[in-house]
């Protein structure tokens, strides 16, 4: 869901992820910007710019390594 300058992005739980990294920007190959989760599967991402494109990646990672999910535009 994503509203004039704010996104809330929620993604189903991976079995077993410790955690997960949350890229985001404004072109598909552009994902500058991140943050990681831990505990839960949401994040509010604030602060965005209005009329803008917004694409997301949410990478989940244990013990053993990262799974690196698919890009996905935000609307």
């Amino acid at each position: 869901m994503i509203g004039n300058l704010d996104a809330y992005i929620f993604w189903n739980k991976v079995y077993d992820a410790v955690g997960y990294n949350l890229l985001w920007g404004h072109e598909e190959d552009k994902l500058y910007h991140s943050c990681m989760v831990y505990d839960r599967n949401e994040k509010l991402i604030a602060a965005l710019v209005k009329g803008q494109k917004l694409f997301v990646r949410v990478d989940a990672f244990n013990e053993a390594g990262i799974t690196e999910g698919r890009v996905t535009e935000i609307r």
